[in-house]
């Protein structure tokens, strides 16, 4: 076996039309045909076929732009949910803070769960256990059991966004990534914002059972076909979780997440919201000291805090928490202050938000290509 260079998957060769060798074009001149190619040439090594590599990246996308849409879709239905149900704004608005809650927990632990287990069995269970909660959610007879679906749905949520950027990392070449990572912004970022459009129409004319409904067939249908496409096995011998870093980790997330909630509302004692917030950060400092602790001791730490010693590292995070915390709240707040404090329809509730939507899809794709050929700095 001689050593060749190119055979590295970073900077994979080309091949003309017939199949023979040829000289790596400039970046300027490399094709989309070219780069699906090197993304086929990529996965081979993840036991692939070509099309089974690109449908894969597609049907995961399609996969968490579903469970991803749900984050939202709940806020233009508060008003109705209140009078189907009888319950006040404060509870009914629990059915979007019990999601966001359930995921600030979950998502800490799927990254073990994903190392532990593979991407098929992840899958799996993130999807399963997402179309169990859509289903329960669909039929609900009581307020009760409606929020305990969102919370279903979002431990679902919470293991299939790490997913689905785990399995893209592994399949697609770095030349590649922010190609592929813009179109996956369609996932992230366009379904909040799709979510409370969509939900509107869907109250006009169907019902909000018929919110949860649509999408429970489209779940079943993607879960099939994705699991059909990601190979067996893939599973790592990782150490059992840290029992001391669960908590914290609940304790840390879910604590932040409550008090910031309770801002709204202001939570009653004896937990009130500053009180929450305390908590929230005692606990994330004793968790960073837990995980510091555990690499020391040459332990596998359930988050691997180190990452944050890289400045790019910590800015990157810190300006998308930014961005993320300001996008998300109006996704949140403006179907709400349009229903309740101006009386508005549901459906003008959720086309208000439509703009953002249409605007990050057409961008984010436009955006990978600049972060390929000119870098982040850009």
């Amino acid at each position: 076996m001689h050593n060749d260079p190119s055979s590295d998957p970073g900077t994979p060769p080309s091949y003309d039309e017939s199949g023979s060798r040829a000289a790596n074009p400039p970046q300027d001149s490399v094709t989309k045909v070219d780069r699906d190619r090197d993304t086929i040439r990529e996965s081979s090594r993840h036991n692939l076929t070509p099309a089974q590599a690109l449908l894969l990246v597609r049907v995961l996308t399609a996969a968490a732009f579903i469970v991803i849409l749900n984050e939202t879709t709940m806020t233009p239905a508060i008003a109705v949910l209140m009078h189907e149900f009888d319950v006040v704004e404060s509870s009914a608005q629990w059915l979007t803070t019990a999601f966001m809650l359930t995921m600030a927990v979950a998502i800490p632990l799927t990254g073990w769960f994903i190392d532990r287990f593979g991407p098929r069995v992840s899958l799996l269970t993130a999807m399963s256990t997402f179309v169990v909660g859509t289903a329960l959610a669909t039929f609900a007879p009581t307020f009760g059991i409606l929020l305990g679906a969102r919370v279903i749905q979002a431990l679902g949520t919470a293991v299939m966004i790490p997913l689905l950027m785990t399995t893209l990392m592994n399949v697609i070449p770095e030349s590649d990534r922010g190609r592929v990572m813009g179109s996956v912004s369609l996932a992230i970022s366009v379904a909040p914002a799709m979510g409370p459009f969509l939900a509107g129409e869907i109250l006009k004319y169907l019902g909000w059972r018929w919110i949860f409904g649509i999408v429970l067939p489209l779940a079943i249908v993607v879960t099939l076909v994705a699991v059909k496409l990601i190979p067996r096995g893939g599973g790592a011998a990782r150490e059992s979780v840290d029992m001391i870093s669960v908590p914290l980790s609940v304790l840390g997330f879910g604590g932040i997440v409550w008090g910031l909630s309770s801002f709204g509302e202001g939570a009653e004692p004896p937990l009130p919201t500053w009180s929450l917030l305390a908590i929230g950060a005692i606990a994330l400092a004793a968790l960073v000291w837990r995980q510091l602790t555990l690499r020391r001791g040459g332990h596998e730490p359930l988050l691997d805090v180190t990452a944050f010693a890289s400045k790019d590292f910590s800015v990157g995070v810190g300006l998308m928490t930014i961005g993320f915390a300001a996008f998300l709240g109006i996704m949140m707040i403006l179907p709400l202050l349009m229903q309740v404090a101006n009386g508005d329809t549901p459906e003008n509730a959720g086309r208000a938000l439509m703009p953002a939507g249409l605007m990050m899809g057409l961008l984010g794709p436009l955006v990978g290509r600049i972060y390929d050929n000119h870098g982040a700095r850009v």
